[in-house]
């Protein structure tokens, strides 16, 4: 976990270097990504977590609606 968090520090400052139009783009793509793998999400988290692939799906239809 801590070298996820160091490579993240790292990256900081290019992504504050991109433009705003930049970084919606890329987050856009993420969150399309997500949401074509919703299932396999879902999936993770009745793994990791226990819970019905009820909840699990019910957990990644609310997250995709944050904005």
């Amino acid at each position: 976990a801590r070298a996820a968090v160091d490579r993240a520090a790292a990256a900081l400052p290019g992504w504050a270097a991109t433009t705003p139009r930049h970084r919606a783009e890329v987050l856009r793509t993420a969150h399309e990504l997500l949401l074509a793998r919703a299932d396999e999400a879902a999936e993770t988290i009745v793994r990791e977590n226990g819970k019905p692939i009820a909840e699990a799906r019910g957990e990644r239809a609310l997250e995709s609606e944050i904005p």
